[in-house]
């Protein structure tokens, strides 16, 4: 039986205190490298579907601020909807779902290019099941039927 990409995401393994800081600590670093190298990718602009690199930029400071909230909480429950939240929003402004893999490649690079080997490995595992998960994300982001916000009615007093 095949479990849930949510499911999925709660069985992911606790991120240590010492990563989640390691991560957090450098976070302007990464950032400032995975725009340099997606930057230079010579399919850039079919993949970022011609929109100018601000944008692209502003999806990496939003990322790795995201992911280190996640990290330092290990709030994996909210990795999915955030994800899908993101193929959504990234692809409705002309992002190729291409993308998200290969950002997802640069995380990775920039996090063993910068972070201790053992913070690096930890945390390169949550980027690994994001990779291999693609599919799943980019099937729900194209679902009518998946909301990644709660129904306004979950809320109305009872």
């Amino acid at each position: 039986m095949k479990i849930s990409v949510f499911d999925s995401a709660l069985r992911l393994p606790a991120i240590s205190t010492t990563a989640a800081n390691a991560y957090r600590d450098h976070i302007e670093k990464m950032e400032r490298m995975v725009d340099a190298a997606l930057s230079k990718k010579a399919d850039i602009w079919e993949l970022i579907g011609y929109n100018s690199l601000s944008l692209m930029y502003d999806n990496h400071r939003y990322h790795v601020r995201c992911m280190s909230t996640i990290f330092c909480f290990n709030a994996y429950n909210l990795l999915t909807p955030a994800i899908v939240w993101l193929y959504r929003a990234y692809h409705s402004s002309g992002f190729s779902y291409k993308y998200f893999p290969v950002d997802f490649r640069s995380w990775q690079k920039a996090l063993s290019d910068i972070l201790p080997p053992e913070a690096a490995a930890e945390i390169n595992q949550i980027y690994q099941w994001m990779i291999d998960h693609h599919e799943e994300f980019l099937l729900l982001a194209d679902s009518p039927d998946y909301q990644t916000l709660p129904d306004t009615n979950d809320f109305q007093e009872r």
